[in-house]
């Protein structure tokens, strides 16, 4: 039993340190020189990663209790996802880098095709993080934007992977809606449609904003930074709710609220507006040139 312990210890060490040569490769000099044949074959080697440490972590976990169980499991998948979606976003861009160039230049001379290659080679942008997700009705829309644009709506990312990375998006509450979903291509409509109907709620949505714009805090210091951080939130749900299709046009009433929670010396510097200072843009321009 030890011994067969030692072994898949063994080859579950060979598996991970795979990833790690995988992640060497994408951060090396080489990834520009190889070609898309290449980095596809690499890629289908890492794609067999996945039920190969799978199969060797749950051998380990019938023989042994060993604590870091959940972790290893946690680990490797991050680890995984990563790779494999950075190899997808390399192999996309080279494809179509490489069904655009011209038909005269496939009869180049070999030269020629080299600095094609070179030209084409995989630019290396900035990762774009995905934004996280709590509970808060208020950020359910952008995060649902941003989530269905980065991920849902991109066909060549499988839906195991979608999972995932919905998984490491959420956070809190929201974490606990698809808790009890194993990670899996079959359940990931499920996770997103339960999340959907959990906080796609427009009119509860627009309620928070409402309820979160006259519980802004009351400005008690006399100077302009306390005031600019009123009408930062102010204008913050001004546009959350004009974006839920409820007019932000007359504010007027809204507004008188807005000023009958300054002190003093923020009413006296506003005074000499006039009938102006019922509109947010004439607060926000007098508050930028002080």
């Amino acid at each position: 039993m030890e011994e067969e312990l030692k072994r898949a210890k063994i080859r579950r060490g060979a598996i991970k340190r795979s990833l790690t040569r995988a992640a060497a490769f994408i951060e090396s000099d080489d990834i520009n020189t190889a070609n898309l044949t290449q980095i596809r074959q690499r890629k289908e080697k890492i794609d067999a990663t996945w039920k190969e440490f799978d199969d060797v972590q749950t051998t380990i976990d019938l023989i042994s209790e060993e604590d870091e169980a959940d972790n290893e499991r946690r680990t490797f998948e991050n680890k995984y996802f990563d790779i494999i979606s950075r190899f997808e976003e390399i192999i996309t861009t080279r494809a179509f880098g490489e069904n655009n160039i011209p038909r005269d230049r496939e009869r180049a001379d070999n030269n020629q095709l080299r600095e094609v290659s070179n030209t084409n080679s995989y630019l290396r942008l900035p990762k774009i993080e995905l934004p996280t997700f709590s509970g808060g009705y208020e950020e359910w829309y952008p995060f649902y934007d941003t989530f269905v644009s980065l991920i849902h709506n991109q066909a060549y990312i499988p839906n195991i992977q979608k999972f995932h990375y919905l998984r490491s998006a959420l956070r809190g509450e929201a974490a606990e809606v698809t808790q009890s979903l194993e990670i899996s291509s079959d359940n990931y409509e499920e996770a997103w449609q339960l999340l959907r109907q959990r906080y796609d709620n427009k009119r509860l949505i627009i309620q928070k904003h409402i309820k979160a714009f006259f519980e802004l805090p009351v400005v008690i210091k006399e100077n302009y930074i306390s005031l600019r951080s009123l009408l930062d939130g102010v204008s913050k749900h001004k546009r959350a709710l004009k974006a839920l299709g409820r007019s932000t046009d007359e504010w007027d009433d809204l507004l008188m609220h807005l000023i009958t929670r300054l002190n003093g010396f923020h009413r006296a510097q506003m005074s000499h507006l006039g009938d102006h200072s019922k509109k947010i843009s004439t607060i926000n321009n007098c508050i930028q040139h002080e």
